[in-house]
């Protein structure tokens, strides 16, 4: 979280509130923080995927799965996310009502 903070929240504050231009380093910092972070979130999500199976399977997807899961608990993790997956269809289906209603306002 803290090179989030650093490396993408500072620096896009910084650009947008002084106008000042980013860097090709601070781009490619900023690229690098984001993929640690969304891994982070992944290993967190999938480390409490028993408590949290509906999250888990409407933020994540099987490769995530196969990335961060033991091989033994894999099988179950993938039915899990499979049983859940309703839940998942039905929250992108609102997520994009609700996006669809706030651009026409």
């Amino acid at each position: 979280m803290a090179n989030w903070r650093r490396q993408i929240a500072e620096v896009r504050n910084s650009a947008i509130h002084t106008g000042r231009e980013v860097t090709s380093a601070e781009v490619n910092a900023a690229g690098v923080a984001a993929g640690a972070l969304s891994t982070f979130m992944a290993q967190r999500i999938l480390a409490n995927w028993r408590k949290y199976p509906k999250p888990m399977s409407a933020l994540l997807g099987p490769s995530s799965v196969e990335q961060h899961v033991s091989t033994q608990a894999r099988d179950e993790v993938l039915w899990e996310m499979q049983r859940c997956n309703a839940f998942a269809r039905e929250f992108h289906r609102c997520c994009d009502d609700w996006l669809a209603r706030r651009a026409t306002t």
